[in-house]
Parts: C-alpha cells; sequence; structure tokens
C-alpha cells in the first residue's frame, strides 16, 4: 500500500469542502433570486390594491400612478371635488380575470362607500379592465355592475360586449359559428 501524505489528504478535504460550499451558495442563490422576483399576478394585486388603498384614504397622488398619463389631471380634478362628501369605508377584490396572455385583465371590486351629507353605507360592485404596460399596471375601464350608483364610477354601457369580453369566449364563439356553418 502506498503512503498516505497529511497535505494530500488536507487538499482533497479542501476541495471537496469547497466543492459542497460553491454548490450551496448557487442553489441559494437561484432560490433567491426566484422568490425575490414578482411574478405577474402580484404585480397586478400590488397596483391595483395601490389604486384603490389610494381612492379609499384620499390619497390620489398615489391612484393616479394607476392612470394613463393624459387623464391624470382629469381624474386628480374629480377626485378631489369627490372627497368633499364621497367616503369609500372598504373594498374587496372579488375576481381577477387575465385577457390576451395576461397582459390585460378584468378585475371586479365591491366598493362600501357612503356620502357625508346622507350618512347611509351602501354597497357598488364595478368592473374594471387592467393593462399591463411595461411593468406596471394600469385601470382603462372602470364601470359599476350592480348595487348603488355611486359618485366617480361609470355606469355600464347598455352593450358591454366590447371592451370587457374574454378573448377566448370570443375565439370560442367563432369555433362555434364556423362548426355550425358546416
Amino acid at each position: 500500500m502506498g503512503r498516505i501524505d497529511n497535505q494530500g489528504v488536507v487538499a482533497r478535504r479542501g476541495l471537496a469542502a469547497w466543492i459542497s460550499i460553491s454548490a450551496a451558495v448557487s442553489s441559494f442563490a437561484i432560490i433567491a433570486g426566484c422568490a425575490s422576483s414578482p411574478k405577474r399576478a402580484e404585480l397586478l394585486i400590488d397596483d391595483v390594491r395601490g389604486y384603490h388603498d389610494g381612492l379609499r384614504w384620499q390619497r390620489f397622488n398615489q391612484a393616479v400612478l394607476r392612470i394613463a398619463v393624459l387623464e391624470r389631471d382629469d381624474f386628480i380634478s374629480e377626485r378631489e371635488e369627490l372627497s368633499d362628501d364621497l367616503r369609500i369605508s372598504d373594498y374587496d377584490i372579488i375576481r381577477v380575470h387575465y385577457l390576451e396572455k395576461g397582459m390585460r385583465a378584468k378585475v371586479t371590486i365591491r366598493y362600501m362607500w357612503y356620502l357625508d351629507s346622507r350618512g347611509i353605507v351602501h354597497q357598488t360592485t364595478a368592473n374594471e379592465l387592467w393593462q399591463r404596460r411595461g411593468k406596471r399596471w394600469f385601470v382603462t375601464d372602470e364601470h359599476r355592475v350592480r348595487g348603488a350608483r355611486m359618485p366617480g364610477l361609470a355606469e355600464r354601457p347598455p352593450r358591454h360586449d366590447d371592451a370587457m369580453e374574454n378573448e377566448t369566449d370570443s375565439a370560442r364563439w367563432s369555433v362555434r359559428a364556423e362548426d355550425d356553418s358546416r
């Protein structure tokens, strides 16, 4: 049997320890990188909450960040005027439905609100259309679908098949129409 050198054993142990540490650090970096990068759904929910928290607490400069740039001045003016009487006491995110491969989303919100001048609490459900631009989400349409009419919230258009329709439903209907024509 050959002679075992202490330096060779230490060198092998050092190399094995270095490989183990390198693998552990690499694994941690990969896991941390995946965990720290927010998913698309998290970004949307953060923007939806930011918008509605801004409305609720009358932090309109926070809410306006989720509105198209050209509409921001009008939004701030309208909200400041409404803030004299309208109070949003709470809101719930009821449903989120992604459209167009995650680039748009339909969000259903339930508001609890009242007017200081009347003191009666109302509940109103609204649909919102959100669009992703870069890493941010922006609300592009918002209207009441049920409950009390709410100041500052548009009424549902009479024929609302266009803006909020799921493209999958459109594709399904067009396929059925083709099937029926055969």
